[in-house]
């Protein structure tokens, strides 16, 4: 441990041997203050003109000798020859030996300035160098306790507290760059609370930064937490305007906008807490469990615009929650003032020809009053193959080319042309959903723009989204991919399922009140959410609603995090009437669960139609056999492998394995490798709602003859398995979910 520890970022502090030191002369600090920040040597008479101006130069010099005494003493470098010294003197020079063992804040945040210089940019940083990077910028952000020599001042010495003044300025420059790397890079790595709470911080420096509010905001859009990001506009406005009469930016204007129209109001109120709506409540499930992947593309777009362009994939299987995120990150940009077309394309018989891009142009293109200002009559002439409104708009447009071969080339010139113009006026965002149904020439479309963008350093970004419906990418698909990423930066972001965490925080939200539940005697609300009372009382909140905790608990037992899922298993328990609406004065519309979602239901009761309509569709796509292996892999529940799926369907190996193959191709099925048991493969379906479908869809008849198969006398199933259905008998809390096996609990 440093002998001598300066800590001057913040109201000076100096410790030796583990001893805060307090000095009497202020002048004996700044003296130190000064050698320390300043490094290497200094004449005498430079620091007595420093600190002593109003002295003659014998006084001032007598002045010097006696506050350096003082510091040796504070030192123990004058009573001590074993001591280690930090002072170097000379007769005409001195200064501080900063390799003496001195612990220097200066020193760590100069480190860590010095590091982000040299390397290009964040999103350049990946793996375990962006971790340690991002440990070695909370360390120095951590050091930073305000600015410079904060509150300390010398009476009569102008140079010196010029020379602070200066000082300030060059710290905060350094430690400005530390914050902003580290929230980005915090952001990169899926960090978003620990972003945020840095930007807190930095804005605590520097209230008044438009950038750092607008950071900030952004961050909190990311994690869904539009209150919040509402909070920090209506802070900075009202300090900006106290402090500086100013207004915010045109961005953070635009962006408070978006969140204010992000979602539905809870409730219209008007006067004190007077409800003026007689609609009913709508539910609208948080936006939660993307931060990592919003950041990222927040990124990738910052990339674009500045002449980089960039493509994003987002992958994922049906109703992960691709389209949601990517309005969020549309919103987002929108905020930013970029030129935002969207497309889709369309699951038909056959694939329709440039549909994305068709429905991306035609409402943007009718909105624009002159389109010869952007393109010639030849351009939009080939334009018009795709919208044939055009030549109505402009009867004198030139004949179309005929041959074949070159008019795909003339028309790929001019939607590129066209791009380069709207990108001219804003960076230019296009949105392709479902991009898996898109024809080849789409795709061809989105090769020319990606090469033409980056000959023009076009400041474009294209987004495009991807069903995941199979183990294996298609060959088509997969080869356009890989020629794309050739060409352009290309960032594959895949979609998982929500946490419990996630979940917990969408319970939270659509259940708090803000504080205005009416209390109940002796009731103490904990962290989770729940109420404790008095042991005599049932465990409930407000009302007649069980616990947010429990009921998130069950609703990811339910659901397991699919966005799918969890958002139809929410509408149906509100249409049934197990999620009560409540509307709150100067509240709006909460959502009380109700103990009887926690009692004995049958699980097919529990699935929305949306949902098994969903996977009924998935399975109608299989084989018969393949769907009889399912049907033997419901009944034995979990883990069951291929000798038991086989011997259950009475399928032959051959067949049996061509049947295996479609359901994991289909992702109904999942492969699980022990490293135990004779590194024993094993299998299990994908989603609990799936294995429920595919049980009930199998039918009385065939799942009691399965069940004698699997689990009857001479069966060579697992010998210690119990026969019941998924979920059985489930604990949650201090409750059961129970479910019926052909009609016996």
């Amino acid at each position: 441990m440093s002998a001598l520890k300066i800590a001057l970022l913040g109201p000076p502090e100096v410790h030796h041997l583990n001893r805060r030191l307090t000095f009497c002369e202020r002048k004996v600090l700044a003296l130190l203050a000064y050698l320390a920040a300043e490094g290497g040597m200094h004449e005498r008479q430079k620091l007595t003109r420093l600190l002593w101006p109003e002295r003659d130069m014998a006084h001032g010099r007598t002045a010097l000798r006696i506050h350096l005494l003082h510091l040796r003493h504070m030192l123990e470098e004058d009573t001590s020859l074993e001591c280690e010294s930090h002072l170097l003197i000379t007769n005409n020079t001195l200064g501080l030996d900063l390799a003496s063992g001195i612990d220097l804040d200066l020193h760590a945040l100069e480190t860590a300035w010095r590091l982000v210089r040299v390397l290009p940019a964040p999103e350049t940083v990946h793996g375990e160098v962006r971790r340690a990077l991002i440990a070695q910028l909370d360390r120095a952000a951590a050091l930073y306790r305000g600015s410079f020599l904060q509150d300390f001042t010398l009476r009569e010495t102008l140079d010196y507290d010029n020379w602070v003044g200066m000082q300030q300025g060059y710290w905060y420059q350094h430690i400005e760059q530390v914050f902003d790397w580290l929230s980005q890079l915090q952001s990169a790595e899926g960090e978003i609370e620990q972003a945020i709470a840095t930007v807190e911080r930095w804005r605590c420096f520097d209230p008044l930064n438009d950038g750092i509010s607008l950071r900030l905001m952004q961050l909190q859009f990311v994690i869904g937490n539009r209150i919040a990001a509402l909070k920090t506009y209506e802070t900075y406005e009202e300090a900006l305007m106290t402090e500086l009469s100013a207004k915010p930016s045109r961005k953070l204007v635009v962006l408070a906008e978006v969140l204010r129209n992000a979602s539905p109001p809870r409730g219209a109120h008007s006067g004190a807490g007077r409800c003026t709506t007689t609609a009913r409540p709508l539910l609208n499930v948080p936006f939660v469990g993307r931060g990592a992947e919003v950041s990222r593309l927040m990124t990738l777009y910052e990339q674009a615009s500045s002449g980089h362009p960039q493509v994003a994939l987002l992958e994922g299987e049906a109703g992960i929650g691709k389209t949601r995120l990517a309005a969020a990150f549309l919103g987002w940009v929108k905020a930013q003032g970029a030129e935002v077309l969207e497309g889709r394309a369309f699951q038909t018989s056959q694939r329709l020809s440039y549909q994305p891009l068709i429905e991306a142009l035609r409402t943007r293109l009718e909105q624009e009053p002159d389109l010869r200002q952007w393109l010639g009559d030849p351009w939009l002439a080939e334009l018009s193959r795709l919208l044939p409104d055009l030549r109505e708009r402009y009867p004198d447009l030139p004949p179309l080319t005929i041959n074949g071969a070159f008019a795909s080339s003339r028309l790929f010139e001019a939607l590129a042309r066209l791009s380069q113009a709207l990108a001219s006026q804003a960076p230019l965002l296009l949105f392709a959903d479902d991009i898996q149904w898109a024809d080849a020439a789409t795709l061809d479309e989105f090769q020319y723009l990606a090469r033409y963008w980056r000959e023009h350093k076009t400041p474009a970004m294209v987004l495009l989204s991807r069903r995941i419906e199979t183990r294996e990418m298609e060959p088509e698909m997969s080869e356009w991919l890989a020629s794309l990423s050739s060409i352009i930066s290309l960032t594959h972001l895949d979609l998982g399922p929500l946490s419990a965490q996630d979940t917990r925080q969408i319970v939270r939200e659509l259940t708090d009140t803000d504080g205005v539940h009416p209390s109940l005697p002796g009731d103490t609300r904990d962290k989770s959410g729940c109420y404790n009372q008095p042991s005599s009382q049932p465990v409930q909140t407000p009302g007649s609603g069980i616990c947010p905790e429990r009921f998130a608990a069950w609703l990811f037992a339910e659901t397991k995090g699919q966005p799918f899922y969890l958002n139809a298993l929410l509408q149906m328990l509100l249409e049934r009437g197990v999620l009560v609406p409540r509307l709150i004065a100067g509240s709006g519309w909460v959502f009380e669960p109700q103990p009887s979602i926690l009692e004995a239901t049958p699980p097919n009761n529990m699935l929305p139609s949306e949902v098994r309509e969903m996977i009924q569709r998935r399975l109608a796509r299989l084989s018969s056999p393949a769907r009889t292996l399912l049907a033997a892999g419901a009944v034995l529940e979990q883990d069951f492998t291929f000798e038991q799926l086989c011997q259950v369907a009475q399928l032959a190996p051959q067949e049996g394995l061509a049947a295996l193959d479609e359901a994991l191709q289909g992702l109904l099925l999942h492969e699980s490798r022990h490293q135990g048991e004779g590194r024993r493969v094993s299998y299990h379906f994908s989603h609990d709602k799936i294995r429920e479908v595919v049980y009930t869809a199998a039918g009385d008849a065939r799942r009691r003859v399965f069940h004698s198969r699997a689990y009857g006398p001479g069966a060579r199933g697992h010998p210690h398995r119990s026969i019941s259905l998924p979920r059985a008998r489930q604990r949650i809390g201090s409750s059961y979910v129970s479910v019926e096996y052909d009609g016996k609990r």
